[in-house]
């Protein structure tokens, strides 16, 4: 089997224990539905290896192992990364119940879509290394009767572009307009722009109809250098009791913003 794994730090292994506790409680909320799906959109190649060499499951196996899912749907474009992850999944007492994906996930999506029924209860874990995820996507999903997502702000990366001309349109696709050209203006008092990065992209996904998690997880460097936010959106107050209940049992009590320090 290919041992490759994609690259991970402490920060990954707290939020795959998260994803982990979350999955259970999951599907015990939702027992009276017939059908449930999960997909992955950045699925990578299935193993997280660590600096010292050890190594840990990734997202797609944590789901596949969870036999209450109908179907579950991993979409990964690196072809490298991808090619590993089939290599695993193949060999899974599950494999059958999962479908691969060698392709972008904006693009893939669609065709994802009008394979889950409308009224199925389905988990969206979206965690880009970067900006890759388009607000389009976030939109077809939002238009669902039922959809629990998982998305992975990277609001260092957005810092990293605002004043890169040649990103404009990388920008626009993640936030799906222009606001973030003034995200400085948006920021409010004693807030620096990291957060009013976070809280624009919050207050989009509330302007799609969505519940937003009151704890949103904050991944920091070894410097305490914030790097990106998972974020939990949903339609029903029940997914999001689920995920505010399992924050509270694996996280430190959040600061004065309510932003959870996970890492």
């Amino acid at each position: 089997m290919n041992e490759r794994g994609r690259k991970a730090h402490q920060w990954t292994a707290d939020k795959l224990e998260f994803i982990e506790k979350y999955i259970p409680a999951f599907v015990k909320a939702t027992k009276g539905a017939t059908k449930r799906y999960y997909v992955d959109g950045f699925a990578g190649p299935g193993i997280n290896e660590f600096e010292d060499g050890s190594k840990m499951r990734g997202s797609p196996l944590i789901a596949l192992e969870q036999n209450e899912f109908t179907h579950l749907y991993f979409v990964e474009k690196d072809l490298d990364a991808f090619k590993a992850l089939k290599q695993i999944v193949q060999q899974h007492p599950n494999k059958d119940k999962a479908t691969l994906y060698n392709a972008d996930f904006n693009e893939i999506l669609p065709e994802i879509l009008v394979q889950i029924e409308e009224r199925s209860p389905t988990v969206f874990l979206l965690d880009p290394e970067g900006l890759e995820l388009e607000w389009r996507s976030i939109e077809a999903i939002a238009k669902r009767e039922k959809a629990d997502l998982f998305i992975l702000v990277s609001a260092s990366g957005v810092l990293r572009n605002l004043e890169n001309n040649f990103a404009y349109d990388a920008l626009t696709a993640f936030f799906g307009d222009t606001s973030w050209m003034e995200i400085d203006k948006y920021k409010k008092v004693g807030m620096d722009r990291y957060h009013a990065i976070v809280d624009l992209y919050l207050d989009k996904l509330k302007g799609l109809g969505l519940t937003v998690a009151r704890h949103n997880i904050t991944a920091r460097t070894s410097k305490k250098v914030k790097l990106h936010s998972l974020v939990f959106a949903a339609k029903n107050d029940v997914a999001i009791k689920i995920a505010e209940d399992v924050l509270r049992r694996l996280q430190p009590p959040p600061d004065k913003r309510g932003m959870t320090p996970l890492f």
